[in-house]
């Protein structure tokens, strides 16, 4: 599996890392399962570690779609959705994060990218 999701109760931030190649249907099945958790942990933050995505990983490719799909989840939420992206250490992965980052921010949507964990979890927390 490219992605784990944890929560983190002290903070209650749900994180998911991804790994590797990770395909637009992984990124679909992912943000079902994060709505399922924040409505189970009654929390809106999340922290998306995307450090270790590959070029290759079609996703990245899809992701004003994806994009879209956020923005009908987010209306789902127990709260106001806030996204902190970790970007990857790809520069071309990173370059496509960012254009999702512009996508759902367009759209009036909470989500910032960031180069480290520390950064992301400060702004999920202000």
């Amino acid at each position: 599996m490219p992605y784990q999701i944890t929560f983190i109760p002290e903070t209650k931030i749900i994180k998911t890392v991804f790994d590797g190649n990770v395909k637009k249907g992984e990124v679909d099945e992912v943000m079902v399962k994060n709505l399922e958790m924040a409505k189970e942990y009654q929390t809106a933050l999340f922290l998306v570690d995307c450090t270790e995505i590959k070029d290759e990983s079609s996703f990245v490719l899809e992701n004003y779609e994806t994009g879209i799909l956020l923005i009908k989840i987010a209306k789902e939420m127990p709260g106001r959705l806030k996204d902190a992206l970790i970007l990857p250490r790809s520069p071309k992965a990173a370059e496509n994060l960012r254009f999702f980052e512009t996508v759902t921010r367009n759209r009036g949507m909470s989500v910032r990218s960031f180069e480290n964990e520390a950064d992301a979890i400060a702004w999920l927390l202000s």
